[in-house]
């Protein structure tokens, strides 16, 4: 088994750490050191048996060669920070998918993304680096997704739709088919959106519209 830790210690952490066992159900694969946080300073129990270890910096301890780190961090923008800080470390980011996801044929992917409960990727699909999809959230053919973007529960996005980078969708937010969306926008819960958009947005409602950030 591979030595995997846990950044970020609070629920969503535990959730990354239901999706590692479900993992393991089906194959032994994760053997999970423990979390690390800067939330806690001192060691202590999250779930399970299984400790909050220490702050991030702490990490460095860790022998680079023999460990994979998977985020438990909603916030895109602090994942980006980590990983620019631990640039040159030699780290590994495994792409974590729950045993439940489907991905299609033709479908590519970087480093670093999770997949949570039934999240659906379709055909020919590029998903780059760090992105989140929580459960039941899906992705339609010929999209292009960048990097570090979080798909909240049921997100639906439509095919051929090229997706910038630290971008947030809301649970059950969707986006229709042939858009361009560009980087660092927010697309509220439960908003539909019908249209293309640049950068550093905020939209909300049903078709989605712009709102003050």
């Amino acid at each position: 088994m591979k030595k995997i830790i846990i950044i970020g210690s609070a629920g969503l952490g535990r959730e990354i750490k239901s999706i590692l066992d479900s993992i393991n159900k089906q194959a032994p694969t994760w053997d999970l050191v423990g979390f690390y946080d800067d939330a806690f300073t001192k060691p202590y129990e999250v779930t399970d048996g299984i400790n909050c270890l220490g702050v991030i910096d702490d990490i460095k301890d860790q022998q680079p060669d023999d460990i994979s780190i998977v985020f438990g961090i909603a916030d895109r923008f602090i994942v980006k920070s980590i990983t620019e800080a631990f640039s040159g470390r030699g780290y590994h980011y495994p792409n974590i998918i729950h045993p439940t996801v489907e991905i299609c044929n033709m479908t590519t992917m970087g480093k670093g993304n999770v997949m949570a409960f039934q999240s659906f990727i379709s055909t020919d699909v590029k998903v780059g680096d760090f992105n989140f999809l929580n459960t039941f959230a899906a992705i339609g053919h010929d999209v292009v997704l960048g990097d570090f973007n979080a798909l909240n529960p049921r997100v639906q996005i439509s095919g051929n739709v090229l997706i910038g980078s630290l971008n947030m969708f809301g649970m059950s937010s969707a986006v229709v088919q042939n858009k361009i969306i560009g980087n660092k926008n927010i697309i509220n819960s439960f908003s539909l959106l019908t249209k293309s958009i640049k950068d550093e947005r905020k939209y909300f409602g049903i078709p989605a519209r712009r709102i003050s950030i």
